[in-house]
């Protein structure tokens, strides 16, 4: 359609917009309207999400498939629609097809529905429909192992990449135990998710407080099935890209490669925002952003934006 700056990164811009948006109507459904418009405020300005949008590259397209499969798998999970479910597992083939870290989007969605599933009876053609889209998202695996993955392995390009300018967010143990690896990179994350060290340290202790409020709440409507089970998203995404890195297949920390997390920490992060720290009414939300976001927007820089790649890219 044309080679100019917005034409080219109009794609990505559309589809980190439409992310955030369809991380907010997930997170209303699960979690509230309070939380999710504070996740909302925080995705939208966090600064991971806006070089995403700026770049031309695929995780914004991964963001767009990855966060249309999760409210779509919320929606098909209430109102049991066989037409939802199967625009939720186009949603997550696409993701697949994005991208390699869709692998743990895909183990995390399937954990989430089965759990979910099991607490209630949704009648045999809804079984049968999840047990196919479970087994679709199996084939397409098997598939791109034998025709593309297998080759990249034997071509040495992934262990270029775990030697290479990615090193430090693969597990070595000459370096580091497994709990300093864990540890320091998560918190790596949330700074890359909020632009800052300091701000991501207290995004990962909201992120924490969030998800320990859920776990003791005894109000009714904490008690809801859908609120409880609604952890295993904001948690697994992390643990298993985590994991990922200890095996030294795919990186894990705070850079683009990890921008799947995004939805999932800035929800969890909203949560203990609204919840612990009792930030209401909205509206302080809004004006802390309004202040806050341009000063970290203007001052922070993508970790893996070195001279090199600047000059390569420009």
């Amino acid at each position: 359609l044309g080679k100019s700056v917005v034409m080219l990164r109009l794609l990505s811009g559309a589809s980190c917009a439409a992310a955030a948006w369809l991380t907010y109507r997930w997170a209303r459904r699960t979690h509230g309207q309070p939380e999710a418009l504070a996740g909302l405020v925080l995705l939208t300005f966090s600064p991971a999400l806006v070089s995403a949008a700026c770049e031309v590259r695929q995780y914004a397209l991964l963001l767009l498939f990855t966060c249309g499969a999760l409210h779509l798998l919320q929606r098909f999970l209430e109102g049991k629609s066989l037409w939802v479910g199967g625009a939720y597992s186009a949603c997550l083939y696409g993701a697949v097809l994005t991208h390699y870290s869709a692998a743990w989007i895909a183990v995390t969605f399937a954990v989430y529905g089965t759990v979910a599933w099991a607490a209630v009876n949704p009648g045999w053609r809804v079984r049968t429909f999840w047990c196919l889209s479970l087994a679709g998202v199996a084939v397409l695996y098997v598939f791109l192992y034998f025709t593309h993955v297998r080759r990249v392995l034997a071509s040495g390009y992934a262990r270029s990449q775990i030697l290479g300018y990615l090193q430090g967010q693969y597990f070595s143990p000459t370096d580091q135990g497994l709990v300093e690896f864990a540890g320091g990179h998560t918190a790596t994350f949330f700074a890359y998710l909020m632009g800052g060290q300091l701000a991501g340290g207290i995004a990962l202790a909201c992120f924490v407080a969030g998800l320990i409020h859920v776990l003791v709440d005894r109000s009714t409507d904490a008690r809801q099935p859908k609120r409880r089970y609604g952890l295993i998203l904001l948690v697994l995404p992390l643990g298993l890209g985590c994991l990922g890195a200890i095996a030294q297949a795919l990186p894990f920390g705070g850079s683009r490669h990890s921008s799947y997390l995004l939805p999932f920490a800035s929800t969890g992060v909203a949560l203990g925002l609204v919840r612990v720290f009792r930030l209401r009414p909205v509206s302080r939300i809004l004006v802390a952003a309004m202040v806050l976001v341009p000063l970290w927007l203007t001052s922070w820089r993508p970790p893996n934006a070195t001279p090199a790649m600047l000059e390569t890219h420009l």
